[in-house]
C-alpha cells in the first residue's frame, strides 16, 4: 500500500511557502499535465512551463500521488510526462490514426539514429503519404482531408505538430516530438513493421496504452 499521507502533508507544508505567483504557476502546470500528459522542452508553447515544472517536480509528485499519478522527468529527451500508477491512461485511436502513428514511430527511430543535437524530427507530408502507400493497407489513397483529421488528433495528443493553412501541401513539414517514444514503446523497426502489417485486411480501431 502506497503511503499517501506523508507526501500529502509534505505538499501542504511546501505549498504554504508559495507566493501567489508560484501558486498560479503550480496550478497551471498540474492542469496541463492532467489534460495534456506531456510537457516538451522543444515545443515552444511548453518551454516556460517545462522549466518551471523541473523546479517543482518533487512537490508536483507529492500532489499527484493522491490521484495515483507520477510526473516523470526524462532528461535524455527533455520531456516531463504523466504516468498512471493504476493503468488509467489509454488512448483510443482509429485504424488510420494508428497506422500513421506507427509509421511516424518508424521514421523517428531511423532519424534519431543519425547524429543530431535535437530530439525533434520532421517529415514532409509527401513522405508520410508515400510511407502509408507502401504498406498496401488501403486500396484507395486517402484524401488530404482524411490525413489532416488524423494528424490533428495526433497533434492534440502532443505527439506531433504542424501548421495548417492555404499553403499546406506535399512539402509541408510534420514535426514529431519525443513523446512518441512513450505512446509507442516498441524500439525495434522490425517489430514496428510487423505491427503495421497486422492491419492489412483489418477494420478494427486500436487502443494504445499511454502509461
Amino acid at each position: 500500500m502506497i503511503d499517501k499521507i506523508g507526501p500529502s502533508e509534505k505538499f501542504l507544508e511546501e505549498y504554504r511557502t508559495f507566493n501567489d505567483t508560484k501558486k498560479a504557476s503550480f496550478s497551471k502546470i498540474i492542469n496541463r499535465l492532467l489534460n495534456e500528459s506531456f510537457l516538451i522542452r522543444d515545443k515552444e508553447e511548453d518551454k516556460d512551463d517545462y522549466y518551471k515544472a523541473l523546479d517543482l517536480i518533487d512537490t508536483i509528485n507529492d500532489y499527484l500521488l493522491v490521484m495515483d499519478y507520477e510526473a516523470i522527468y526524462d532528461k535524455n529527451i527533455n520531456i516531463i510526462y504523466l504516468k498512471s500508477l493504476e493503468n488509467k491512461n489509454r488512448i483510443h485511436l482509429m485504424k488510420f490514426e494508428t497506422i500513421i502513428l506507427l509509421i511516424l514511430r518508424v521514421l523517428y527511430f531511423k532519424e534519431t539514429k543519425k547524429a543530431s543535437l535535437t530530439n525533434l524530427i520532421s517529415v514532409s507530408f509527401d513522405e508520410l503519404k508515400q510511407e502509408v502507400k507502401k504498406t498496401n493497407i488501403y486500396k484507395e489513397e486517402k484524401t488530404t482531408n482524411e490525413y489532416l483529421e488524423a494528424l490533428k488528433k495526433l497533434r492534440k495528443l502532443k505527439i506531433i505538430n504542424f501548421k495548417v493553412g492555404n499553403d499546406f501541401d506535399g512539402e509541408s513539414r510534420i514535426f514529431v516530438y519525443p513523446s512518441i517514444l512513450y505512446i509507442v514503446k516498441v524500439e525495434d523497426v522490425e517489430n514496428l513493421n510487423e505491427l503495421i502489417k497486422k492491419y492489412q485486411g483489418e477494420n478494427k480501431d486500436e487502443e494504445i496504452n499511454e502509461d
